[in-house]
C-alpha cells in the first residue's frame, strides 16, 4: 500500500484527525494513571496533563507540516521534470 502525503506545508484530514487522536491520548491515559493512583484529579494535575497534550498535538502537527510527500523534513516538494 503506498503512502499518501500531502506537499510541503500543507495537512491533510487525515493527519488532523491523526494529530487529534495523539492529544486525546495524550492527555486521557495520564489522567486514568492518576486516577487509579490517587482517587482524584486536582487543577494542578489537569494543567500539566492539557500542557503535554498541547506539546504533543504540536509537535506531530509541525512535523507533518514541515515534511514534503517524499517524507523529507523542511525540504520543498521537487519539481516535476516534463
Amino acid at each position: 500500500m503506498k503512502k499518501e502525503n500531502t506537499s510541503f506545508g500543507n495537512l491533510s484530514v487525515k493527519s488532523w484527525l491523526r494529530g487529534l487522536y495523539y492529544t486525546v491520548l495524550t492527555a486521557v491515559l495520564p489522567m486514568l494513571i492518576t486516577l487509579l493512583g490517587t482517587g482524584t484529579i486536582t487543577l494542578t494535575q489537569l494543567k500539566v496533563i492539557g500542557i503535554s497534550a498541547l506539546s504533543v498535538a504540536l509537535t506531530y502537527i509541525l512535523t507533518h507540516l514541515w515534511t514534503n510527500s517524499k517524507d523529507e523534513m523542511f525540504t520543498k516538494e521537487p519539481t516535476e521534470e516534463k
